[in-house]
């Protein structure tokens, strides 16, 4: 990601779904570490610290943790893999 810019057209480069299970297609780390790439996310742009986390623990979390298992095998792929941005509405 350069300064200045906003989301990464690479979405292969977007740190979504890091604290969910490698089944859905995250990385499987813990809310720690989740909050560490907030925390250098905060250091580098706020705003983009602010959509992340939206997208990964309002949107993803949510859906991980109260959604349905269809539920999480139609959504949670596409939004840890960045193809899809979540939020909370």
């Amino acid at each position: 990601m350069v300064a200045g810019r906003g989301l990464p057209q690479d979405r292969r480069r977007w740190p979504a779904g890091r604290h969910h299970s490698g089944s859905y297609g995250g990385a499987g780390l813990d809310l720690v570490a989740a909050g560490l790439v907030l925390q250098g996310f905060s250091r580098w742009n706020h705003a983009m610290a602010l959509s992340w986390v939206a997208h990964d623990n309002l949107c993803a979390n949510n859906l991980y943790r109260n959604g349905s298992e269809a539920q999480r095998r139609k959504w949670l792929p596409d939004l840890c893999s960045g193809r899809k941005i979540g939020c909370l509405a």
